[in-house]
């Protein structure tokens, strides 16, 4: 679909919690698996709209609220991917163990979100991949998504969601 790479779309976006940048550097190689938008204030719904889950990461973060629902489905998709990554002796037992007791310890302000801005130009389009239709929130959802992207190939904004 040519509408993904409009010309005036300079940039993909993704938002991202703070604790899962902070695994994905430490444990997972510093690739990051991201679902993209090629703008930030989309008309996707709120589920795949990279403006709203800012939003709702901060509104999570600052709650204080641990049962908040955002959280709670970070942790078991981070729960997930450690136990995969495990599986597939991309980590060991010691370092699988540190991702869970992370993901315990961790605080709702653990959760904060991060702005990942991913110039066009620095990813290859054989590396953007459609999200199948029975994967998004609406069949029209403008998303992709990129499964190893490299920390030099975005710049991070955060926020302080004031």
């Amino acid at each position: 679909m040519t509408w993904y790479h409009h010309e005036n779309d300079l940039c993909y976006f993704s938002v991202n919690a703070d604790l899962v940048y902070y695994l994905t550097k430490e444990f997972f190689g510093g690739n990051f698996y991201v679902y993209v938008a090629p703008q930030f204030s989309v008309t996707n719904p709120p589920s795949s709209q990279p403006y709203e889950l800012h939003a709702r990461l901060c509104r999570a973060s600052h709650s204080r609220d641990r049962g908040d629902a955002n959280i709670l489905r970070i942790k078991a998709v981070l729960r997930s991917v450690a136990l995969v990554k495990r599986a597939s002796n991309i980590i060991d037992d010691s370092q699988l163990q540190d991702i869970l007791d992370t993901l315990d310890m961790a605080q709702p302000e653990d959760y904060s979100p991060l702005i990942y801005v991913i110039p066009r130009s620095a990813i290859d389009p054989s590396r953007l991949k459609s999200v199948p239709v029975k994967q998004r929130p609406h069949f029209s959802s403008r998303e992709l998504r990129i499964e190893d992207l490299q920390e030099h190939e975005f710049v991070i904004i955060g926020t302080d969601c004031l």
